[in-house]
């Protein structure tokens, strides 16, 4: 979900500002409309029923969608794959007609490669080949309920491991940190360190989002933050979390399709996200059961391997970048 607060910030910065794709989460800004919109909360037996069987629908159709994926498929077969799956379990496409990019979407998934961090359109003259890294990103619509997830594979090789990993370890920490009280700037704050940390950036112009009846409700999600910032968690609140995130500078530029949001440098990016279920004193229930299936060697971040820290000692740390510190002037 791209913020929707951008087209204020163009307005607001000058020459000398940031770049334009550069957003300040919407709860860093006084006064804010969205605390007078309502968030989706599960009130009855029945919608918690009909979403956690949307749940189910949602990681069989990702699960199908991801085991086709092998080189010399294009990505217009695994949006196939989606399409045929959603049918068989008499579910909806959440994505489809959805207004983005140059019009309503016209696919039932994402599929993204490599540098194409999030929305890129199915095509049948993308074929994948080994060694890619493939992100299928979906929606189901399920009795007037949707979920969202999306989930990142390395194709045959292991040279992404790592990196992978890393987005895998904070989507798990967030989730198992999401208790009714908890600020969204908590979980923005566990996304942001543990992949800095690792070397890598968050996307700062992409957010997760609350969901339910729309595929896109309050509050939104960012990944990056301050802990004991933003809006509470509530009970019963529907949320999905997703971290976004990339090996080179945070800058993004609109693909060739219109659609796509591919990084600017061209460096790889990956995307983990999954629907929760907001809980009181205990861990969310997760309506999309994924295996994250991390390594042995990566259950706890271990320092960067030798070479790395060089390799990337040009990244910004934006808590110290004057960005930063434009945003909190006001709040």
């Amino acid at each position: 979900m791209v913020t929707d607060q951008l087209s204020l910030y163009k307005k607001i910065y000058k020459a000398s500002s940031p770049p334009i794709n550069f957003f300040i989460p919407y709860y860093f800004l006084k006064p804010t409309p969205y605390y007078i919109i309502a968030h989706m909360i599960i009130r009855s037996q029945s919608d918690l029923q009909n979403i956690i069987k949307g749940g189910q629908i949602t990681k069989k159709v990702l699960n199908k969608a991801l085991s086709v994926i092998k080189p010399g498929i294009t990505t217009m077969q695994i949006e196939d794959t989606v399409v045929n799956e959603l049918k068989a379990n008499n579910a909806q496409a959440s994505f489809k007609g959805v207004n983005a990019g140059e019009g309503p979407y016209p696919y039932s998934c994402c599929v993204s490669v490599n540098h194409q961090l999030v929305h890129t359109l199915p095509s049948d003259a993308v074929v994948i080949k080994s060694g890619d890294l493939v992100t299928v990103d979906l929606g189901v619509k399920y009795k007037g309920l949707h979920t969202d997830t999306a989930y990142t594979v390395e194709v045959e090789t292991k040279k992404q491991e790592y990196f992978l990993s890393v987005g895998k370890k904070a989507l798990k920490q967030a989730v198992k940190t999401a208790v009714a009280g908890v600020k969204i700037g908590d979980i923005s704050a566990i996304f942001q360190k543990i992949v800095e940390d690792a070397g890598f950036n968050v996307s700062i112009d992409l957010v997760g989002h609350g969901i339910g009846h729309k595929l896109h409700e309050p509050p939104q999600v960012p990944c990056f933050g301050q802990k004991g910032r933003g809006e509470t968690l509530q009970e019963n609140m529907l949320v999905a979390f997703e971290i976004m995130y990339m090996q080179g500078e945070p800058y993004l530029a609109l693909g060739d399709d219109g659609f796509s949001f591919d990084t600017k440098d061209k460096s790889l990016s990956a995307q983990f996200e999954n629907t929760i279920l907001v809980q009181k004193n205990k861990e969310p229930l997760i309506i999309i059961w994924l295996s994250f299936n991390l390594p042995p060697s990566h259950l706890e971040l271990q320092a960067m391997p030798r070479g790395r820290h060089d390799l990337w000692s040009h990244k910004p740390n934006f808590l110290n970048s004057k960005y930063y510190s434009y945003y909190l002037q006001k709040t």
